[in-house]
């Protein structure tokens, strides 16, 4: 069983409008059993500062629950899964909401796709011009549900010449 993890980012700037902190505000996790989609979930995520996030989400990310709220069904749908992330901080920011909440972290397996199926010639490659080098559609802009979907396609191919 695999699992992608993916969130989307909003940028919060502090008032001198020069540092920032990410936070997300779009989470979507697709289970796969063998190389078919089977389960998934999706939600918006409360962010204290909506003034980035573009004016069609404002109104669900308003009123989306915290991501806090949704820890306990993430850890049950990744538990015994192989989880796949594009970023490090995705699995750090649910394991320390899940031990804040006194929630036991999961048995599974991550993998970090911007590591893995790197060859010769990648070096600086974003993840995104990867996954057109294999014929995998992935906008930047794309929402947190079509960058899951995205990289399990990615893992599947990578995976299988493992």
């Amino acid at each position: 069983v695999v699992c992608a993890l993916a969130f989307s980012y909003v940028k919060i700037f502090d008032d001198n409008g020069i540092d920032f902190k990410e936070l997300p505000y779009e989470m979507a996790c697709i289970k796969q059993v063998g190389k078919t989609p089977r389960e998934y979930i999706h939600s918006y995520l409360k962010v204290s500062d909506t003034s980035s996030i573009s004016v069609d989400l404002k109104d669900s990310v308003f009123s989306a629950p915290r991501l806090e709220n949704l820890i306990p069904d993430i850890l049950k749908f990744i538990q015994e899964s192989t989880v796949v992330v594009l970023r490090k901080d995705v699995i750090d920011t649910v394991f320390n909401l899940a031990e804040s909440l006194r929630y036991e972290a999961p048995e599974a397996d991550f993998k970090n796709l911007h590591s893995m199926g790197v060859k010769k010639g990648d070096d600086g490659k974003t993840f995104y011009e990867r996954c057109a080098d294999k014929k995998i559609v992935l906008s930047q802009d794309a929402g947190a549900m079509s960058h899951a979907r995205a990289m399990l396609k990615f893992y599947n191919l990578v995976a299988k010449k493992k």
